[in-house]
């Protein structure tokens, strides 16, 4: 009897003991989820505040932006723009006054900090429209400056605080998470409903590992993509390149294709930023379409992309090009804007700070020689080498009377600029040193200042030139030249003289076939423009077309050689029968040229 109620005690005992144990785990188990839940609250509010605090301190910096470019260039729009950022200011403000009192003393600083900017702002707007430099510079040296700096650490501090509160937040969260994790075990020891406790535990750890992983996807995607467009970023591009160049090799080449918007100023300044805006988005798009790989495109910065192309060689991205400008000239509205695009193909050895280089300085040339797209050569680097002190001043004069030649006919709107261009290019691959390509360019410059002896009516006429008329215009040559040698340059104004002579001496002014390779360089350069450019009486013509027209007149009307330096620089292969034989016989000069030779 004894022993049966010892033993009844003793398992009344370790039933009691179980059940005290089960409500003790239980209750444990309980409070931990309810800490990790008040946690995770805590560490949402306290992101959501610093992010408001983010928000403040981006529309402060705004408006201290917006202010310098107001002083740099007084923009009519800035009044408007800075009080949208000062609106934005005040809603990001809204966000974290009712979060604790010192959040609302920081927004009241802040407010009244952003209320002494707007008054020194119109006192700025002020002296600006007075053209008082002197007082516009005092206003943002002593005040805005200042105040702006104080509105932006005001910001921090709050930013600062509740980031230190979210980082504390989220080690209680794993600390809660460890404690969850120990509880279930043991629950699962003693009893069912302790195991349905750690299933609620699970789950809660599971949100908690959710929202902190959208958290890190979110900044992660904040950091690498383009707000705009959605598309990656300038951070983005840098980091994949190189890690495409470091796993590339030459037989899989990779090109990049740098894309520049033209025109977009004009569609700014008539239409306002938001439409500018929308071509931004509609370049991002098309080019993504066409490529069919959206992670290969980027957005640089302003209105510049880049397409990194994996398994393609040059002629390939010219082709994609093409596509994307076709596509592009659909879908823009009014065709108000167009791109220019460079491209530069990877070699073994070269750094992506080169190959972004060389696709800049083809994008450069493309937009100089008005094409949609070229592909990076040698020659392309005659264009960021200094001209020569004695040449330098002869330029500028050259530069002003090439512009006044081609405003006096209306038709040819930097016709003459985009001559000399080529004339350079097309000298650099035939071997002239430097200090000739310089001369062949001003000659190219200059090659129809002696238009200006013609009359309008003759210029201007959209029709076709009489007899009389066209041997009016025969003579611009030879007044040119005058005008060159009048100027002591001798040389430029025999090539000048000379560049409507032909090979089979069927040209003018002299009908002679001895013309210096130098006009004749001048002669396929001004035939080219001429094609490719919008005539009254005649459509522009693609490049392609222009080139095989000049390669089927070779060795009668142009010479041979410079229509293949034309085709080289060009990035343009001439079809097998368009290709032209062998010709003119000049010297092919090898002397140094900077980075060209």
């Amino acid at each position: 009897m004894k022993q049966s109620t010892l033993r009844t005690l003793a398992y009344a005992a370790a039933v009691l003991v179980g059940a005290l144990a089960l409500v003790g785990v239980s209750a444990f188990a309980g409070l931990a989820a309810r800490e990790a839940r008040g946690t995770s609250h805590d560490v949402r509010t306290s992101t959501n505040l610093w992010n408001a605090y983010q928000r403040a301190r981006y529309s402060v910096v705004q408006e201290a932006l917006l202010t310098q470019e107001f002083r740099l260039a007084a923009s009519p729009d800035f009044e408007q723009a800075f009080a949208t950022e000062a609106a934005n200011l005040e809603s990001a403000l809204a966000a974290v006054e009712h979060a604790a009192p010192s959040d609302k003393r920081l927004a009241d600083e802040t407010r009244r900090t952003n209320t002494e900017l707007s008054n020194a702002v119109g006192l700025l707007v002020d002296a600006v429209n007075a053209g008082d430099a002197r007082r516009a510079d005092r206003l943002a040296t002593k005040r805005l400056d200042p105040l702006f700096s104080s509105a932006i650490a005001t910001v921090d501090r709050g930013a600062q605080a509740h980031r230190a509160e979210s980082s504390v937040g989220l080690e209680a969260a794993e600390t809660a998470a460890a404690t969850l994790r120990r509880s279930a075990v043991a629950v699962v020891l003693l009893a069912l409903l302790v195991s349905l406790t750690a299933v609620m535990a699970m789950r809660l750890r599971r949100r908690l590992d959710e929202a902190r992983r959208s958290e890190l996807e979110r900044l992660r995607n904040a950091a690498f993509t383009d707000s705009l467009t959605g598309v990656h970023n300038h951070r983005a591009f840098h980091e994949d390149i190189e890690r495409l160049i470091e796993e590339s090799s030459p037989d899989r080449p990779i090109s990049l294709l740098m894309l520049d918007l033209d025109g977009l100023k004009h569609v700014n300044d008539r239409y306002g930023h938001q439409a500018g805006d929308d071509r931004i988005k509609l370049l991002s798009s098309t080019a993504g379409s066409v490529v069919g790989e959206p992670d290969q495109l980027y957005r640089l910065g302003g209105d510049e992309f880049a397409l990194v192309l994996r398994d393609c060689a040059g002629a390939d991205a010219v082709a994609l090009a093409k596509r994307i400008e076709e596509a592009f000239k659909q879908a823009a509205p009014g065709g108000e804007v167009s791109f220019s695009g460079g491209i530069a193909v990877w070699e073994d050895g070269l750094t992506k700070d080169e190959l972004a280089r060389r696709a800049d300085l083809a994008l450069l040339e493309a937009k100089r020689l008005k094409q949609p797209a070229l592909v990076y050569t040698s020659a392309f680097e005659f264009a960021v080498l200094e001209e020569p002190a004695d040449l330098r001043h002869t330029q500028v004069l050259a530069n002003a009377l090439a512009r006044a030649v081609d405003t006096k006919d209306a038709y040819t709107h930097s016709h003459c600029e985009t001559v000399a261009e080529l004339c350079a290019l097309m000298a650099v691959e035939l071997g002239y040193d430097a200090e000739h390509v310089f001369k062949i360019r001003l000659a190219g410059l200059l090659h129809d200042v002696g238009k200006i002896g013609v009359p309008d009516a003759i210029l201007q006429k959209p029709g076709r030139l009489t007899d009389a008329e066209f041997d009016l215009m025969k003579a611009h040559p030879a007044l040119g030249a005058h005008i060159l040698a009048a100027a002591e340059l001798r040389e430029e104004a025999a090539w000048v003289l000379a560049h409507h002579e032909r090979p089979d001496g069927k040209g003018y002014p002299h009908g002679g076939a001895g013309a210096p390779l130098e006009a004749r360089i001048i002669s396929v350069a001004d035939a080219f423009e001429a094609i490719v450019s919008e005539r009254p009486y005649r459509a522009a013509r693609p490049a392609s077309e222009a080139l095989a027209e000049l390669a089927r007149c070779s060795g009668t009307q142009f010479d041979r050689r410079c229509v293949e330096a034309l085709s080289t620089v060009l990035g343009m292969p001439l079809a097998a029968d368009d290709e032209p034989s062998e010709g003119s016989s000049a010297p092919r000069r090898q002397l140094p040229l900077g980075a060209a030779a």
